[in-house]
């Protein structure tokens, strides 16, 4: 499953949160406010040289920007372990239903920034 920029977005702010003003990080990538909140909020997309130089600044691997927390917490390891003793339809469902959660999330973080 592929990364929406919902999803991207919301990873870069919280990385960012603490650290950076959105003003500080503009200056600091030679980029707008507007365009960074874009980019948070998921209404924009960014390239891939960009958004390593906007990790680099934050200090935070890409991987785990583009991965999640799957990449760091096990998450993976967990489905498998869940998903052990299914049968490869049930698999599938689960997997769909899980992207559709996502997508679900996604939706209502986009409202969220929009409201």
């Amino acid at each position: 499953m592929a990364i929406s920029s919902a999803q991207l977005g919301k990873r870069l702010k919280a990385a960012r949160k603490g650290k950076y003003t959105q003003e500080r990080l503009a200056e600091a990538l030679g980029l707008s406010i507007a365009y960074i909140s874009r980019v948070e909020c998921g209404h924009n997309s960014i390239n891939l040289d960009k958004l390593d130089e906007w990790c680099d600044l934050l200090e935070i691997p890409i991987a785990e920007i583009v991965g999640g927390a799957d990449m760091t917490s096990g998450g993976s390891q967990r489905f498998r372990e869940i998903a052990k003793d299914c049968s490869p339809e049930t698999v599938e469902m689960l997997l769909d239903i899980c992207e559709q959660v996502v997508q679900s999330i996604d939706r209502e973080a986009r409202r969220r920034c929009e409201g």
